[in-house]
């Protein structure tokens, strides 16, 4: 009873009209402040696009004598889908690998760093730095999802480190699965990776059985010539076997574009390096610097990049085409991104086109010599190649026939064992300075846009220039050069008392004009 009269007392009345206009007045006010949030809210917020997916397509070996946009139009062109590829990319010029070795190349490509720098010397020396990692781990931790398709035969990727990132691993082979994967691609970003071998060894040979790396090794030592016919023959196989890797890829083009994101993929496709067949005096690849091993193609197609070049009606294109070292592919492909490049990476091309920046390669622990080569372009001319030698030992006149026997060649047989051979050299490169630490010679040689190459004395001003650009550019994120077991942290690391300065050791001068 008491309560009803409370209720309908006057007092109540009135409380409650104050409190039903108060809750008016809040209702009132987070309307507004719904309504002003939605019609003010940042276009991007709705309008928000996730970053594109990234494909990066490696061939294991492929040789630019054998694609078409790389020579002259007059050739009659073996690679049809490269280079409509390059037709239409912003990006398309003559790669140039890191390393003639496989796994160095690899490595190269995949952290954006020279050996030097990434730690990764040869195929026995050296694991790679963890402060260079890998570009699918960069993109995992942008939130990129990340797959790799390898081949069966994963020799190239058992150094730690070089496989960190993937969410998942795949067999390269399998080209059902990788046609699915490219078809399949969303708007989530995804990182592809494919390494191919099929314009690798062996090579299909008509009417006899397949060319192997044995079937070359009796090559590799430039005192043993190819004979022309076989030479023949092994180029014509290696043709063939770049025609079926170019079918391979224009397969895989047409599954990226049936997922209907082809315009939202940054898409890189390039070689680890080529395959010599006595151009320069030796076969395979690995023991020299020339251009056979060196030059490969190197595409990258950004989002929305439309042809630019003259186009021939075989759909190749009429243009002088710079020189880009194959490393540089990384951090490039972060920058189209818009993910911060760390300092100590190979530029990207977008940034810092060719210009005045050599690309640099290197080969590390040859037969008692440090290998060092600075390609560098200008518009309308050839390009230059500086070859720079550093000897840190004798060479062993049976180290050739050491390799062919590691390798599992039973037609020669050193007095020494190769492990003995190989030992003995690399004691000797570990205790000397990589790039000074030694004799050094210098070559020139003229990279003619038909293949051609003109070798030369390292003489003139021009040589002068060169030379100083490779110092430069290997010097660069060197503060002070160390031996390689110093740099290694090897223990046959000499003391730093019986380490001779590379400031006071005397480099051989280009000569004048």
């Amino acid at each position: 009873m008491a309560s009803s009269r409370w209720t309908a007392s006057p007092r109540w009345r009135a409380l409650r009209r104050f409190a039903h206009g108060r809750l008016r007045c809040f209702l009132i006010v987070a309307l507004m402040a719904v309504a002003a949030n939605a019609g003010c809210s940042h276009p991007d917020a709705e309008t928000a696009t996730p970053p594109p997916s990234v494909v990066l397509i490696a061939f294991d070996q492929l040789t630019a004598s054998d694609v078409g946009f790389l020579r002259p139009p007059r050739d009659v062109s073996s690679t049809p889908n490269l280079d409509a590829l390059a037709a239409r990319a912003e990006i398309r010029g003559r790669g140039i690998a890191a390393s003639s070795s496989p796994p160095i190349a690899l490595a190269s490509l995949l952290v954006g760093a020279r050996p030097w720098q990434h730690g990764l010397l040869t195929h026995e020396l050296g694991t790679l730095r963890p402060s260079f990692p890998t570009l699918a781990k960069r993109l995992k931790n942008g939130g990129w999802s990340t797959r790799g398709f390898l081949p069966t035969d994963r020799r190239l990727h058992t150094y730690p480190g070089l496989l960190d990132g993937f969410d998942q691993l795949v067999d390269s082979d399998d080209q059902a699965q990788a046609e699915d994967t490219l078809r399949e691609l969303g708007a989530e970003p995804t990182f592809v990776w494919l390494h191919l071998r099929d314009a690798g060894l062996p090579w299909a040979r008509r009417g006899g059985p397949p060319f192997g790396r044995l079937d070359l090794f009796p090559f590799v030592s430039p005192t043993d010539a190819m004979p022309v016919a076989l030479r023949r023959q092994a180029q014509r196989a290696r043709r063939r076997s770049t025609m079926d890797a170019d079918a391979r890829l224009g397969r895989l083009l047409a599954a990226l574009e049936a997922s209907g994101q082809r315009d939202r993929v940054v898409l890189a496709v390039t070689a680890l390096h080529g395959v010599e067949l006595g151009e320069h005096g030796q076969a395979l690849w690995g023991e020299n610097l020339e251009r056979a091993v060196l030059e490969v193609p190197l595409i990258v197609d950004l989002p929305g990049a439309k042809a630019t070049a003259p186009v021939e009606e075989d759909g190749r294109t009429n243009e002088d085409l710079k020189v880009l070292s194959v490393s540089r592919t990384h951090a490039t492909l972060l920058d189209a991104l818009g993910i911060a490049i760390p300092p100590a990476l190979e530029p990207s091309i977008l940034t810092e086109p060719a210009g005045d920046l050599p690309a640099v390669s290197s080969r590390y622990a040859r037969n008692g010599v440090n290998l060092f080569s600075a390609v560098v372009s200008a518009t309308a001319s050839p390009a230059r190649q500086l070859i720079w030698t550093t000897r840190f030992a004798t060479p062993d006149p049976e180290y050739h026939a050491a390799l062919r026997a590691r390798a599992g060649d039973r037609r020669v047989r050193p007095t020494r064992s190769a492990r003995r051979i190989f030992s003995d050299l690399r004691t000797r490169f570990l205790r000397s300075e990589p790039f000074t630490g030694g004799d050094i010679t210098m070559r020139s040689v003229i990279w003619h846009a038909d293949g051609r190459v003109l070798n030369r004395p390292a003489e003139g001003l021009e040589a002068r220039a060169d030379a100083a650009r490779l110092r430069r550019a290997w010097m660069r994120f060197v503060p002070r050069e160390q031996t390689p077991a110093e740099a290694l942290g090897h223990p046959s690391a000499r003391p730093a008392s019986d380490r001779v300065e590379t400031s006071t050791r005397r480099i051989p001068s280009v000569s004048g004009p």
